[in-house]
């Protein structure tokens, strides 16, 4: 076996840009705006947590922080020290201050992600504020449901539920989603003779349905960790794009009902700086995309369903600007 290195809508990424320093308090909510469930706020500056031990916050395809239909702001991030594992809290004052998820004193924990870095994606269901998580612990991908209260307004977290654990293979990098009938989507890095996209999706929340579903075939010479995707709902169904590190290109596809459509590449000229630098959320029914470009800066492209957007437009020329992110209040982007 090769060991691997390393919104509030689940149907709409729409997460929250805020400051990730260096030094000890490297989780502090910045004064910034908060795009959520078309709402436009002004958060307040306040430390969340102390962490010593890495970039929290990583990585920016993935969704970690939402706000629900009551108002409230969560926030997730990977521990390293002094506590550890992937932990969250709840600000139901637009982070002037914070509890747990079950309105205690400090965080609540979700999973250990022992030997997982920063790999972990979440969404939320609008309609109940339930929040699902994707997770990935060793060379193995997890799903975990928090259930809300309304009463409490509270969030208890279920039985973890295994996604890929049934063999030796290894994973990376998953990304969750979830379609309005429950069908939750979770794609993934996968290795298998050579790495490929994989995703699986479940009718019932991981406790046994958890049908594969392969995006791209294996590709030899590669492996799990060159395959960086994220996941959205177009039209009622999931839409993927991934960077492919192995072949230096950001590439998608779309769920047709019955299987994924042949995969495509959005640009031959606009390479990946870092597999997990880019963002990508809905307007309507367009897909924007978001991307640092190795050597070129900072670009946005969009799918209109018939094609991508050509040329890009460069939302900063700069190349030390990096760890991109792409929020929407319904109508702009920002």
């Amino acid at each position: 076996m090769r060991k691997s290195s390393l919104s509030p809508f689940c149907e709409k990424k729409v997460p929250v840009t805020f400051l990730e320093g260096k030094m000890k308090k490297i989780l502090t909510l910045s004064i910034a705006l908060i795009l959520v469930a078309g709402i436009l706020s002004l958060a307040k500056s306040a430390d969340i947590d102390t962490d010593t031990g890495g970039p929290s916050t990583a990585y920016p395809k993935d969704r970690h922080i939402v706000k629900t239909s009551t108002g409230v702001v969560v926030i997730y991030w990977r521990a390293f020290s002094p506590n550890t594992g992937i932990r969250g809290k709840k600000s139901t004052d637009n982070g002037a201050t914070w509890t747990n998820l079950g309105n205690g004193s400090g965080s609540t924990l979700i999973g250990s992600g022992s030997g997982s870095g920063n790999d972990f994606s979440i969404c939320l269901d609008s309609s109940t504020n339930n929040i699902y998580v994707a997770y990935k612990e060793s060379n193995d991908i997890y799903f975990k449901k928090l259930t809300y209260s309304v009463s409490a307004g509270t969030w208890t977290p279920g039985v973890q539920q295994s996604v890929e654990d049934l063999d030796n293979n290894d994973t990376a990098h998953p990304s969750i989603t979830r379609e309005s009938d429950g069908d939750i989507w979770v794609s993934y890095g996968y290795y298998e003779a050579g790495g490929k996209v994989r995703s699986r999706y479940s009718t019932d929340e991981f406790q046994s349905s958890k049908v594969i579903r392969d995006v791209t075939s294996s590709h030899s010479g590669s492996y799990e960790d060159n395959y960086w995707s994220a996941l959205v709902i177009r039209n009622g169904n999931p839409f993927i794009v991934y960077a492919d590190m192995h072949e230096s290109r950001y590439k998608w596809s779309y769920w047709t009902g019955t299987s994924w459509a042949s995969t495509g590449t959005i640009t031959d000229t606009d390479l990946p700086n870092s597999g997990d630098d880019f963002s990508i959320t809905m307007v309507g029914s367009d897909v924007h995309f978001v991307y640092n470009q190795s050597g070129a800066g900072i670009k946005h492209r969009y799918y209109n369903g018939t094609s991508w957007s050509d040329p890009a437009t460069t939302l900063s020329a700069s190349t030390s600007d990096k760890n991109v992110n792409l929020a929407t209040d319904g109508t702009n982007l920002w």
